[in-house]
């Protein structure tokens, strides 16, 4: 968006001011303290109430069998994560302190394991370097050697 549609579309609230015309950023207007319901809760009959309203008939899952098209959508995505994703490449870790081979992980694994940052990940899996007596890789190591000499 050109900076000048720009600087129009900001002014609009205070054009439209006088002429009666509800303000389209009207959610900005009532955000944090500004919000009537700011800082205070719904009470345990207001939720019961609220609950009440969904059941049944009124839930937008009303009708839809367990083995409707929505749990067959779900059940496909549970199969396409890890290694039934036909994009899986899983890490390797190689602790050079005891020789020994880890993995196949899943990145979010390997970063909450072992306390690793995404940069600092990317970085020693691209450059085959130890960090933290651990090397990174997609492939599977096969010897020491390969990687001392």
């Amino acid at each position: 968006m050109e900076r000048s549609t720009w600087k129009i579309l900001r002014r609009i609230p205070h054009l439209l001011k006088g002429q009666g015309i509800k303000n389209p950023n009207l959610a900005r207007n009532v955000s944090g303290n500004k919000n009537p319901f700011y800082g205070k809760k719904h009470s345990v009959e207001a939720k019961a109430l609220m609950r009440e309203a969904k059941l049944g008939e009124s839930n937008p899952m009303y009708g839809i069998p367990a083995t409707g098209t929505f749990l067959l959508s779900q059940e496909h995505f549970r199969f396409q994560s890890g290694e039934g994703n036909p994009k899986y490449i899983g890490t390797y870790l190689f602790n050079v302190t005891e020789n020994v081979q880890y993995g196949p992980y899943l990145k979010a694994e390997v970063l909450r394991l072992y306390h690793i940052s995404s940069r600092k990940y990317y970085e020693y899996l691209n450059t085959n370097r130890v960090y933290k007596g651990y090397m990174y890789s997609h492939e599977r190591f096969s010897t020491l050697e390969t990687y001392f000499e």
